[in-house]
């Protein structure tokens, strides 16, 4: 260095610094610290950036424009600058750096960046707003050396809300930045819970039979949980593996291909189907980072595999409808994408440990005091005071809340002095927040538990002693740093210090009144209640929805799978309300299961004449309204309150909701008079919503047929208000029935010329030929007359089976919020893998009353 210097001087040695070095100041601090060498110091401060740390010292922010990971590296330097020399001027630059980066440029995640860089501070609505950079926003690297940060300035200050910082940085960005498997998601969540309190996340069987009133049971077919594969640039995936072929008797596997020709699973003739849907991917960069099959041989596989490295994430999407894979770098591969992101995490994992306990010694007549920061179940040996202490937690505890249950072990002598500080942290909620010390109340915190403040346990400790711990778990909002007005509505929900990601495909509106939003939060429906629907003809294909819109998919990933799960709901007509799954928690298993196969009044028979009479009765039942208690509606798994079925004059299977949740009439929600939907704003008014809720129950709601394929198990599903009409995939040859013209219009003009709505999440899918709906529209399927004697493509195209859920269990945390204009389900981002999700919502107050009305 001394020699470059000579030659090149101090402008060529701070030009040098201009690039990524990596944290090279605090490793010769920490070298000076061990050696006490002249030398190593000098060193050390070569590296550090002038352009950096003297305005930092000064007070000042010169994030803008600047390399993410190459300066908190340094900040973290900083910090083993003043651990190594006790100068004020590098403490300083590490306190105001983190309160510049805290308030200015991070996410809810306690994450930064967008393309690795800061903006100007204040400005981070582009980062998530816009597709294009959502895709890279928060570097897993940074949320190492963030991390690394904020243990600097705790270990300085004790500062509570450090350790609050602390948390929501670990359990948001670093543990959802492995892909794990299904069963590590659920077992453990997300790596604090040990001993299965969470009643999502425990390991339920489910029924490989249906309940069915008047005929037993209705086989569910088996459904394997896809594995993750690389989404090539070609649009079609890969071969199966064969340990992934249908493994049902009988059962012949099929090629997932897009692009399949000739015939498929039983032998029905390609070209007589819908192309199988595959929901658009980016497949930027893949080959400039080497993400090309044939330079990865065996690895298509992204899921952890023992004996090889893990998968791990180079950055955190944070856009609206994306999933982690869907960022430039996707998930990596055991063997092919060792990024710096690759070391991070790993190191990340190695040191899960390093910030749950913290202690300080004795001084004076002050016992010494063991703090605990995070609840994590642990085991801690603290030798100096002779103390073990085992700590098992849970922080998907029902109310919500997180539990925590210390036992004291004593290794030497009958007792031990010190002060237990129990971090409270800003998320609790007081009134729910309890501590005890042997099964009694400790009221001596000083008085009861506050949140963002340490409960002081001062007592003198024996063997056997218990803490038990409980903190309510408070529904939050948390904006997003930008100082533009038209970007303060952007804002993540939290629970406690999750983030709670909503799972969408493509929306963030949410009406809400802020204050009120823990009484919009509810349990998800009851997990045993779920179905997937499998093609009959081609059993690596599943009826999924994207795009408001239902197809038939094969499944790529978790994402996928979860799409194509779907809950058995009940008839809504006569008056009676579709099922809530937002309010009314779990329904009643029998109920929903209790489905009519008809199996055992001659469909099946060999006779067409008896046949024909028995399908004949069955619709005669549903035009005169005896089809009730045997109709069914199949509402979404990931968008509760969502139910497939067929809009007035549409012949598209989509995915819509009845009405907004708030009672406000879909035409008025959040921007003007508001009106009842079903219940009904004015007497004049309610005639018409009945109506309204009456067309859309019997639009929605279809009877459980045999097979028209005439193979056992199958299934076909036939349309309350369209008898003789079934759900169908079948393609005729002319296609003419299909075509679409998209115009391809702005939807915004297109919402001004009155031809779509702003909101298709609300309203339903009406825009047809706009906003490119065109494209959704083409593998969609569709509501087919199929009358006695249709050629036998045709009713093998309509005909499914019933399978066990794809997606079995909910995520872990997951929660359901009512909004005022739809049901989101959210669930914390560190326990999502494959799904698609939005950070930031766009929350805004519901409408004022209008005469007449209310919101």
């Amino acid at each position: 260095i001394d020699k470059t210097l000579q030659v090149n001087g101090t402008d060529h040695w701070n030009e040098m610094l201009e690039t990524e070095f990596g944290g090279m100041n605090d490793v010769m601090y920490r070298m000076y610290g061990l050696s006490q060498d002249p030398e190593h110091l000098r060193m050390a401060h070569l590296f550090d950036k002038p352009r950096f740390y003297t305005p930092l010292t000064r007070g000042e922010d010169p994030l803008s424009g600047l390399h993410a990971n190459t300066h908190l590296a340094q900040v973290v330097g900083f910090g083993g600058r003043y651990d190594a020399t006790g100068d004020a001027a590098a403490r300083t630059a590490v306190s105001s750096f983190f309160d510049h980066i805290t308030a200015s440029h991070s996410y809810a995640t306690g994450g930064s960046n967008d393309h690795e860089m800061w903006g100007d501070a204040g400005h981070l609505a582009d980062a998530v707003l816009t597709q294009h950079d959502a895709l890279e926003t928060e570097e897993t690297c940074t949320q190492y050396n963030i991390l690394k940060v904020a243990r600097h300035l705790f270990r300085w200050t004790g500062d509570v809300r450090l350790a609050d910082f602390y948390e929501r940085a670990l359990v948001n960005g670093i543990l959802g930045v492995t892909r794990l498997t299904d069963d590590d998601v659920h077992v453990g969540a997300h790596h604090h819970d040990h001993h299965g309190d969470d009643p999502h996340g425990a390991d339920h069987h489910h029924h490989h039979h249906m309940a069915l009133a008047g005929s037993g049971h209705m086989h569910l077919v088996s459904s394997a949980h896809p594995k993750h594969y690389f989404r090539s640039k070609e649009h079609r995936l890969l071969q199966q593996d064969e340990d992934e072929a249908d493994h049902s008797a009988g059962e012949a596997s099929a090629t997932a291909d897009f692009s399949a020709t000739g015939t498929t699973g039983r032998g029905l003739p390609a070209n007589d189907v819908l192309p199988a849907h595959r929901r658009p991917f980016t497949t930027r960069f893949q080959d400039y980072w080497g993400f090309t099959l044939d330079k990865m041989p065996n690895s298509k596989n992204a899921t952890n595999v023992p004996g090889t490295p893990g998968v791990y994430l180079y950055l955190l999407t944070l856009g609206a409808g994306m999933s982690k894979a869907d960022n430039y770098h996707h998930w990596g591969y055991p063997m092919h994408s060792f990024w710096c992101c690759y070391g991070t995490a790993i190191e990340s994992f190695a040191k899960l440990a390093d910030s749950i306990y913290f202690h300080s010694p004795a001084k004076g007549r002050d016992p010494a005091k063991l703090y605990i920061n995070q609840l994590v179940s642990s085991r801690l040996s603290w030798k100096a005071v002779g103390v073990v202490v085992h700590m098992n937690t849970s922080m998907y505890a029902p109310g919500p809340a997180a539990t925590a249950l210390l036992d004291i072990t004593l290794t030497k002598g009958k007792s031990a002095a010190f002060t237990l500080m129990l971090r409270v942290p800003e998320w609790a909620v007081a009134r729910h927040t309890v501590v005890k010390v042997n099964g009694v109340e400790w009221r001596r915190c000083p008085s009861t538990p506050a949140p963002a403040s340490y409960c002081s346990l001062i007592r003198t400790w024996k063997q056997g002693d218990r803490v038990e711990v409980h903190m309510g778990l408070s529904y939050w909002l948390k904006a997003l740093p930008d100082r533009r007005t038209e970007w303060q509505s952007l804002k993540a929900l939290m629970m406690g210090p999750f983030v709670m990601a909503g799972l969408t495909h493509d929306t963030r509106h949410l009406v809400v009144e802020e204050a009120k939003l823990s009484e919009l939060m509810s349990e998800p429906g009851d997990h045993e209640e779920l179905v997937s629907i499998q093609a009959s003809w081609n059993s690596s294909l599943y009826l999924r929805h994207d795009l408001y819109h239902g197809h038939m998919s094969a499944m790529e990933d978790g994402g996928d799978a979860i799409d194509a799960t779907f809950r058995i709901v009940r008839g809504c007509e006569h008056g009676r309300p579709l099922t809530d799954s937002g309010t009314t928690g779990s329904s009643s298993s029998s109920s929903s299961r209790a489905l009519v196969d008809s199996g055992d009044n001659g469909v099946h028979s060999s006779d067409t004449q008896s046949q024909h009479e028995a399908l004949h009765h069955m619709q005669h039942q549903m035009r005169v309204g005896l089809h009730d208690d045997s109709a069914i509606l199949l509402e979404s798994m990931n968008f509760p309150g969502f139910y497939l079925g067929f809009n007035e004059g549409d012949t598209y299977l989509t995915l819509t909701q009845p009405a907004a949740p708030g009672g406000q009439h879909p035409s008025t929600t959040g921007s003007g008079a508001a009106s009842s939907y079903f219940s009904g704003a004015s007497h004049s008014a309610h005639g018409t919503q009945a109506s309204e809720h009456h067309d859309f129950c019997r639009g929605h709601q279809f009877m459980v047929r045999p097979g028209l394929d005439g193979t056992p198990h199958s299934v076909s599903f036939e349309s309350v208000a369209q008898p003789g009409h079934f759900v169908s995939a079948y393609q005729s040859p002319d296609g003419g029935a299909r075509r679409c013209e998209d115009i391809r219009q702005d939807c915004d003009k297109a919402h001004n010329d009155g031809l779509c709505v702003s909101e298709p999440e609300v309203y339903g899918v009406q825009c047809r030929r706009s906003c490119r709906f065109c494209n959704s529209t083409a593998s969609a399927l569709t509501l087919q007359q199929l009358p006695s004697g249709t050629a036998q493509e045709a009713r093998a195209a309509a005909s499914f089976k019933l399978a066990q859920p794809l997606a079995p269990r909910y995520p872990p945390g997951s929660k359901v919020v009512t909004a005022h204009n739809r049901r989101y389900l959210v669930a914390p981002l560190g326990n999502l893998v494959d799904e698609r999700y939005t950070v930031y919502f766009n929350i805004v107050p519901p409408a004022s009353p209008g005469p007449g009305g209310r919101s």
